[in-house]
């Protein structure tokens, strides 16, 4: 299987030209694994958690969905079309990592992220390199908590749309964050590339515009949509084979919330309302002792 590389022509000339001096370059990408999605390559389905919905990402041999942690192997046909043959798009740092090695010769590259297993033994001794020898950093967000340290004088946000579009009503704001990060944190000048395919959008304009900018545009956005601080948003993953699943569900429709299934088997569920009282009367009675032996849903409030 064969992944496009996301890097312009620009961060590939920047690198070589800072690795050369010795100076330390970081390339980061919030994205572990081998491809970041698997394609269907008739119908250009994406293959989603069964949790979730989530678009799963390809690694070691099978598939993990990003937000809820679910793992499942990869399937045989498409679930939409029938078809059998996918295609990796948006690789991932292990993809990454053999074509930045061959790209900077013998100039360190060192992989960080939280599972690298280099974090756990010679993560430190490989920083050290780095610091002394100049080279390239590949990482995720993790990576950030090392700006003070290693003081980069280049670094590559290598997918920003990515980072931008996550499936959570505020992943425009922890993208913005990290990127304001990078911009700041650490001593010393440096330079910061933003490989996109959509320049004019809202968290990119808000870097020159600042904060006043982008929570005016944000917060128009959530309340078009009702989303947090507007109302609140309820999470919540009903227990495995609740025979109650089926009332619940009706239930909170009867009582007028505003619900969304987020998997194939209804397990996991998004409720949207604006005060919490109602709800949690609605689900008092399914948190009595007597319920014990049955379980309970798990209930996630996200209220900003």
């Amino acid at each position: 299987m064969q992944f496009p590389l996301p890097l312009s022509d620009v961060l590939v000339t920047e690198t070589l030209r800072h690795a050369a001096d010795k100076r330390v370059v970081f390339w980061l990408l919030d994205r572990r694994g081998v491809s970041g999605e698997l394609q269907c390559a008739d119908c250009g389905q994406t293959v989603q958690c069964p949790r979730c919905g989530a678009a799963m990402v390809f690694e070691r041999d099978e598939m993990r969905c990003p937000l809820c942690g679910a793992r499942a192997g990869v399937p045989e046909v498409c679930p939409q079309c029938g078809g059998r043959m996918f295609q990796g798009t948006s690789p991932g740092l292990e993809a990454l990592q053999p074509m930045a090695q061959n790209l900077l010769g013998a100039s360190p590259v060192c992989l960080w992220h939280a599972e690298n297993p280099a974090n756990l033994t010679d993560g430190r001794r490989r920083l050290a390199e780095l610091k002394q020898k100049g080279g390239l950093l590949l990482g995720s967000r993790r990576a950030l908590s090392l700006l003070d340290e290693l003081r980069p004088a280049l670094i590559g946000w290598l997918d920003a749309d990515a980072e931008a579009r996550q499936p959570e009503y505020a992943s425009r704001f922890s993208a913005f964050s990290m990127f304001e990060e990078s911009l700041w944190r650490g001593q010393g000048t440096r330079t910061v590339l933003f490989q996109t395919r959509r320049p004019g959008q809202s968290v990119l304009k808000s870097l020159q515009a600042g904060w006043s900018y982008f929570w005016r545009e944000e917060l128009a956005e959530r309340s078009a949509f009702s989303f947090p601080p507007y109302s609140h948003l309820v999470r919540m993953e009903l227990p495995k084979g609740w025979k109650e699943k089926d009332d619940f569900v009706f239930g909170l429709d009867e009582a007028g919330f505003t619900t969304m299934q987020s998997d194939a088997a209804g397990a996991a569920l998004t409720v949207f309302t604006a005060r919490m009282a109602p709800l949690r009367r609605y689900l008092e009675k399914y948190f009595t002792i007597r319920s014990s032996r049955r379980g309970f849903p798990s209930v996630e409030v996200c209220s900003d």
